[in-house]
């Protein structure tokens, strides 16, 4: 069975939530790129794939109130999937957001170590094992946040990478760690084996 760190559950820390644990995360990301194959979604880009899993963990942040209607139909499938409004600090995404941004290369490499993600020429994609792994996780948290991935996907797919980022800053708020982050990334590669994308 899939175990990322093999000493992990044995410190005496204290809990800080589920976002803490690299088992939970590089879990949710199994079930991020496997929901992204059924969808037949191409994740390009490490900052895409930070972008699509934080959402997809804290779905409410992306009703913007732009379409009253879209948001009502997302809200109600978010709630009936199990998800509730007042899951997030609000105060402090940009914060979380820059957090998970950080650790995303870190969880993914454990994915690829273990055979259940690969990186090709031009995206990050689960593997027939990682596919396996993401479809056996039938908990209520696993089947809202593939809801919510889908909802992702739905909305930010097609944005080119500065519409994203623009939108997802406007989203997250002009938070200083966030923008500090942002800056320093804006001209790293970080696409899959190196490829430019558009």
């Amino acid at each position: 069975m899939f175990d990322p760190e093999m000493e992990l559950g044995t410190d005496r820390t204290a809990w800080e939530g589920p976002e803490e644990s690299p088992v939970f995360r590089v879990a949710q990301l199994a079930l991020l790129l496997a929901t992204a194959e059924e969808s037949d979604i191409a994740i390009t880009n490490l900052d895409r794939l930070a972008y699509f899993d934080f959402f997809a963990a804290n779905p409410f942040i992306m009703l913007d109130g732009e379409s009253a209607k879209k948001d009502t139909n997302d809200r109600l499938t978010l709630r009936l999937a199990g998800f509730t409004d007042g899951q997030v600090t609000y105060g402090s995404i940009g914060h979380r957001f820059t957090t998970r941004r950080e650790r995303i290369r870190h969880d993914l490499a454990l994915l690829v170590g273990r055979g259940l993600a690969q990186v090709l020429a031009d995206r990050y994609a689960v593997t027939p094992a990682g596919a396996e792994f993401a479809n056996e996780l039938r908990t209520v948290h696993a089947d809202a946040y593939r809801s919510a991935a889908r909802i992702v996907f739905k909305r930010f797919n097609g944005l080119s990478e500065a519409r994203l980022r623009t939108k997802a800053e406007k989203l997250l708020g002009k938070h200083w760690l966030l923008i500090d982050f942002l800056a320093d990334v804006t001209s790293a590669d970080t696409t899959p084996g190196g490829v430019a994308t558009t």
